[in-house]
This record gives structure tokens, C-alpha cells and sequence, in this order.
């Protein structure tokens, strides 16, 4: 099937769709580069996000292993002071308490995070040190600058549509008024008068 030879207002009409497409094409590459500045300062907040939510769950592990038994595995035996000292002396050898740090404390004067198994008991029992989690939750990225910048491009885009759509209906009117003035110029050809 032969193709239909395009008319000058046809021909006008593709040149100009050619024009916007081209327009439009060359807009791309810059909303890829924003768009992927954008993604990857979001994908940086979501592994530090990762990062954070995998931190904070080992904290509470460690915090829950702590509230099962919060004292370290040794324990201290006891012993009278009169078993620690080479003579007795008149310093109530008969007193109970503890080899701590090479130092001998008696049960009523532990050295902090030291207690006693229970009140009479043989052994001495250090704390373990509380855990702490003191790490700020990560920010969000601030997107704000790429998205006005994506919102320009997007303006740009709806303008040259909108370019695009003026010109169009401009030609188009142009033609049914010169059809129209046409008529109105020579009005007895235009109604098929015979003279």
C-alpha cells in the first residue's frame, strides 16, 4: 500500500512533534541524575537504618541476658580474717567477708558491684556492668533540595507540553481561518454560483 503523501500543515505539525520529543528526551538524562543523587542518599539512610535497627536488637539481647542472671560466673569464697592473716590480731579476727582484688573486705564493706549470694552466705558475687545503649536513631536524609529539583524539571516538561498543545491548535486555527477567509473573500466560487 502506498503512503500517503503528508500535507504542509502535516508535515509543520510532525516537525513540531519531532522538536518536543527531542526537548523532552534531553530533559531525561538530568531527572535520571537527580533522581539517582535522591535514591542513594535515601539508600544511605536505609543502611544506617539496618545498621541501627541490628545495634539496638543486640543491645536487647545483652539487657535480657543481664536481667536472667545479672552477676558475673566466678564467685568469691568467704572466709573469717583470721584464715587471710598471717597472725591474729586484736583487729576481731572472728569477722566474715572477702579476698577481693587481693584485699581483704568484710561482708558489711564490699567494694560497689559486689554483693553478697544471700545475707550469710559463702560467696560474693560481682555485678556485671549494666548494658547501655545511648546511639541516636539515624536521621533521614533531607530530599528536599532534589525534589524541588525534580519538581523543575517536571515543570520544564509540563511547559514544553504545553508548548507543544499551543502550537498545534495555533496551526490548526490558522488553517480554518484561512479556509473561512477564503469563503468570505469569494463568496459566489465558495457557495458554487454560476454566472
Amino acid at each position: 500500500m502506498a503512503k500517503k503523501k503528508l500535507t504542509a500543515r502535516q508535515r509543520d505539525i510532525e516537525r513540531l512533534a519531532k522538536d518536543y520529543q527531542a526537548s523532552v528526551t534531553g530533559l531525561e538524562p538530568e531527572y535520571q541524575s537527580v533522581f539517582g543523587k535522591k535514591t542513594e542518599a535515601l539508600s544511605g539512610y536505609e543502611q544506617q537504618s539496618k545498621d541501627f535497627q541490628k545495634r539496638l536488637e543486640d543491645y536487647q539481647k545483652s539487657l535480657a541476658e543481664y536481667k536472667v542472671n545479672p552477676f558475673e560466673a566466678d564467685k568469691i569464697k568467704g572466709k573469717f580474717r583470721w584464715e587471710t592473716l598471717s597472725k591474729a590480731g586484736s583487729d576481731d579476727p572472728y569477722t566474715w567477708g572477702y579476698v577481693i582484688d587481693g584485699k581483704w573486705r568484710a561482708y558489711n564493706n564490699l567494694p560497689e558491684g559486689y554483693v553478697e549470694e544471700r545475707v550469710g552466705g559463702d560467696y560474693a558475687l560481682k555485678k556485671k556492668a549494666i548494658p547501655k545503649f545511648t546511639e541516636a536513631a539515624p536521621e533521614v536524609a533531607d530530599t528536599s533540595q532534589y525534589d524541588a529539583e525534580l519538581e523543575q524539571i517536571q515543570a520544564k516538561r509540563k511547559t514544553l507540553g504545553e508548548g507543544f498543545e499551543r502550537e498545534k491548535a495555533e496551526r490548526k486555527s490558522s488553517q480554518l481561518r484561512a479556509v473561512s477567509q477564503r469563503s468570505r473573500e469569494r463568496p459566489m466560487l465558495s457557495k458554487g454560483v454560476t454566472l
